[in-house]
């Protein structure tokens, strides 16, 4: 029993302390702490865990995927990647209710840091000639910034949940597809569909061609993206590699090389230490050791099979458990990699290896659905605050698209192993 309340409080304390705004790294090392000591491990094989956590190809994996991915939306921000494609995107769509959806989604998929504060101005324009209220643009911003990430590979709460869970990355998207098929159609249908399509799209950023003719330059914009997929789809590259190549063409694609080599050069160069600068951040490095950390405890200590055992002897049907916890604590902290990846070990001793898959996309898109609608979401407080928006009427264009997400992914869980 006593593990069992160290674990209680272990958990309890990580997520006071992430709703707190405290660095969700050092969160996580205290909880390992806390559980460490009311397992009674002992110094030296927590300490032994300490520096074997440190050495883990999984943790050096992660860390060096989640720097890169931060890195890579800084760098599209920085060399006008991403202004360029907004503005061939609103050459090629006259129609500004695809525009008004299209743009916070295509942030969400180049994982820009801070995007739903980014995209939010770019639509608000848009949204007003549409004569759409504060809360339809605030649930438009939210709703289309979070679109993709049911089924998309490079996401990164699909890709913690791939490296600690052991599936591909790609099988857990594709089971997330329905998902967005369902969700995508009913939130543009909600949100921005009844208003008017009419009138000129005026852009005052980079400017560039109409029609289909802007498409190939948002292409260009996106080429890093697809070269990350197709090396790591289609040549199964080691994924941290794959990532540095997409920087590198992100870094090289708007540097200007027609004017000669020197001179682009030299771009290259001052964009590479911008890039570094301000992408490379120790905080995510940190979130993944804590995470890692906490994993590590959990399995070493025999906390989780403790509580397997126990959960098992409750009777509470089991599959009801995968869905509610990873929901709550998603709901509860705002944060979904993070929830994702601690409890990940609670379920993976219960379920044989034909059930896992299932299982752990079941516990992704529950996590993803309650970080999704949580008030303590920063895209969802600053979008609110953007807009000046009411939180409930915003939430009542917000949950039908989500909880269409979430029944479907419950259905593709179960048809898929669970049942």
């Amino acid at each position: 029993m006593l593990v069992l309340a160290g674990l209680a409080v272990s958990f309890l304390t990580v997520v006071l302390l992430i709703n707190k705004r405290y660095n969700v790294g050092l969160a996580l090392i205290l909880g390992a702490i806390i559980l460490s000591v009311t397992a009674r491990v002992g110094v030296q094989p927590f300490f032994r865990w300490v520096w074997s956590t440190a050495i883990d190809p999984t943790t050096i994996d992660l860390v060096l995927i989640t720097t890169l991915i931060f890195m890579l939306g800084t760098v599209l921000k920085e060399t006008g990647a991403l202004e360029r494609m907004l503005g061939a995107l609103r050459g090629a769509f006259r129609d500004r209710r695809y525009l008004v959806a299209l743009i916070p989604s295509l942030i969400g998929l180049l994982s820009v840091p801070g995007g739903a504060v980014l995209s939010a101005p770019l639509i608000n324009d848009l949204s007003d000639e549409l004569g759409m209220t504060a809360e339809k643009k605030a649930a438009t911003n939210m709703l289309f910034r979070h679109i993709w990430y049911p089924a998309y590979p490079l996401y990164l709460s699909i890709i913690v949940a791939s490296q600690l869970g052991g599936v591909s990355p790609y099988q857990l998207s594709l089971m997330g597809v329905g998902a967005v098929l369902v969700s995508a159609p009913l939130a543009f249908l909600i949100a921005v569909w009844p208003h008017k399509p009419w009138a000129e799209v005026v852009w005052e950023g980079v400017p560039g061609p109409t029609g289909w003719a802007a498409l190939p330059t948002a292409g260009r914009s996106l080429a890093p993206i697809f070269l990350i997929l197709i090396l790591t789809l289609g040549c199964n590259l080691y994924f941290p590699l794959a990532l540095a190549l997409g920087n590198i063409l992100a870094l090289a694609n708007y540097a200007g090389w027609a004017d000669g080599f020197r001179n682009a050069w030299g771009r290259f160069l001052a964009t590479v230490r911008t890039g570094v600068q301000k992408g490379f951040s120790w905080r995510p490095a940190l979130i993944i050791y804590g995470i890692m950390l906490f994993r590590s405890v959990l399995e070493n200590s025999g906390a989780v099979n403790i509580l397997s055992d126990t959960l098992l002897g409750i009777g509470i049907p089991l599959v009801v458990l995968l869905g509610l916890l990873p929901l709550l604590v998603g709901f509860v902290t705002g944060l979904n990699f993070p929830t994702v990846a601690i409890t990940i070990p609670f379920f993976h001793p219960l379920y044989p290896g034909e059930m896992w898959p299932s299982a752990l996309f079941m516990i992704f898109i529950t996590s993803t659905v309650g970080y999704t609608i949580s008030p303590l979401h920063l895209c969802l407080i600053l979008t609110r605050e953007f807009f000046d928006a009411d939180l409930l009427r915003t939430y009542s264009y917000i949950l039908p698209p989500v909880l269409a997400t979430l029944v479907m992914g419950v259905l593709v869980a179960l048809l898929t192993g669970l049942i």
